[in-house]
């Protein structure tokens, strides 16, 4: 089944089963007057990611929580971690230096109260889905070939995937209006997909020199992605598939209630 439809459905099952339990809630006490949250994640901040979530209660220990996040143009995070261990390939080393992306992100997510005061305080679980499109500008690479030919094409792709988790985290008030939002952990998977395409408008790859770029192409491991590489003189593409796994790390929201 296509992902997106995946998602579309697994969304419609929490909301149906979120509105369920909302009706057999039990009464809760001292539950805040106020059903909407806005929240700024200030711990994405540092990887120069706006992270912003809209949260609306349903009464009782229910609420939909949307999130959406959105990182501009940048270099690499953590460039530097990534050339202290590839950083004795010059070509590696070039290829992190100059890397640009942006990427956008949204979350929907069905969120359950355990608290005795109700939707939006305390702990909970979330069942989310997750997407994520990630955009590579146009750069100029360079390749060594095993032949020692250099070839500088110009790469560029995107890469997008969709996935579904839970996610436990604990809201308390700080103020009549704000709150702090914790998101503790929230482990997922799903699939991915992504398309790499490079050209070298003066190069001429020997048939040598594209079995060898080839194989650097696929010789890329990460758990439970495919690539496969096609070669030609002057240009290569690289499709990605597969399943994928990830983790919403911990993260301090602030948020303003109404």
């Amino acid at each position: 089944m296509n992902p997106i439809r995946i998602s579309v459905l697994m969304t419609t099952l929490f909301l149906l089963t979120g509105f369920g339990l909302h009706a057999q809630n039990a009464a809760v006490s001292a539950q805040s007057p106020y059903r909407n949250v806005f929240k700024i994640n200030v711990s994405s901040l540092a990887l120069m990611n706006g992270s912003f979530q809209y949260e609306r209660t349903f009464g009782g220990r229910v609420s939909f929580a949307l999130g959406m996040s959105y990182m501009p143009t940048t270099n690499l995070p953590f460039s530097g971690a990534l050339i202290e261990q590839y950083g004795d390939n010059a070509d590696a080393r070039h290829g992190i230096e100059i890397t640009e992306m942006s990427m956008i992100t949204v979350t929907p997510e069905i969120r359950f109260y355990s608290g005795h005061r109700g939707a939006p305080d305390g702990f909970y679980v979330a069942p989310f889905i997750r997407y994520t499109q990630m955009e590579l500008l146009e750069k100029e690479y360079s390749f060594t070939a095993k032949s020692g030919n250099r070839y500088y094409p110009d790469v560029q792709g995107s890469l997008s995937y969709i996935g579904a988790g839970l996610m436990l985290g604990y809201q308390f008030p700080l103020a009549r209006r704000f709150s702090l939002d914790i998101w503790i952990a929230g482990p997922y998977v799903g699939s991915m997909n992504g398309k790499f395409t490079g050209f070298d408008a003066t190069g001429n790859l020997s048939a040598a020199d594209q079995q060898n770029l080839k194989e650097d192409i696929e010789s890329f491991r990460y758990p439970l992605m495919t690539v496969e590489a096609t070669v030609g003189p002057q240009e290569a593409e690289a499709i990605l598939g597969g399943g994928m796994i990830g983790i919403r790390a911990l993260g301090f929201a602030f948020g303003f209630r109404f």
